[in-house]
């Protein structure tokens, strides 16, 4: 992973900016992943744990998917109701919300 920065706004609305085209699990306190990719095969992004991250927002953006390959978002197990969400071509997004028990997502543009 790629990390570009960490960024602390006035106000705490962004933690942490991470730049990725590999597979990764999501520590809690990650809040935008920018998914830059030119691969030939998919790869997972695991969400952080839900009971940790409670009352947390999680961004996760495809700036480019020259191959239009699968990003898969899962969560770790612990939400029974999560459903994976594939991101697969460039500019596609989705927002998701942890409330302690499970991962909701509140905004998404995905195919």
């Amino acid at each position: 992973m790629k990390i570009v920065g960490t960024y602390f706004v006035d106000d705490g609305s962004i933690r942490a900016v991470s730049r990725t085209e590999t597979a990764i699990t999501l520590l809690v306190g990650d809040q935008l992943v920018l998914i830059d990719t030119a691969k030939d095969a998919g790869f997972s992004i695991t969400l952080p744990s839900v009971g940790a991250s409670a009352f947390t927002y999680v961004s996760i953006v495809t700036l480019n998917n020259v191959n239009t390959v699968d990003v898969t978002i899962r969560d770790r197990g612990d939400d029974d109701e999560f459903t994976d969400i594939i991101l697969d071509a460039a500019e596609e997004h989705s927002t998701l919300f942890s409330d302690g028990l499970r991962w909701y997502e509140v905004t998404g543009y995905h195919e």
